[in-house]
């Protein structure tokens, strides 16, 4: 068995915070990435036509 406190509270502290930070982060950076694949594919259909 595993004790209680073998995981430090302020280690806890920053985990949480971070799923925190990348749970507001995500929503933020998801259109970011979604309209640069769409640049990327029209980009590479417009060298692939040319």
């Amino acid at each position: 068995m595993v004790p209680d406190d073998w995981v430090d509270e302020s280690t806890l502290e920053l985990f949480n915070s971070a799923d925190t930070y990348y749970a507001l982060l995500l929503p933020c950076l998801m259109p970011v990435i979604i309209i640069h694949f769409i640049l990327i594919e029209v980009g590479l259909e417009f060298f692939i036509n040319n």
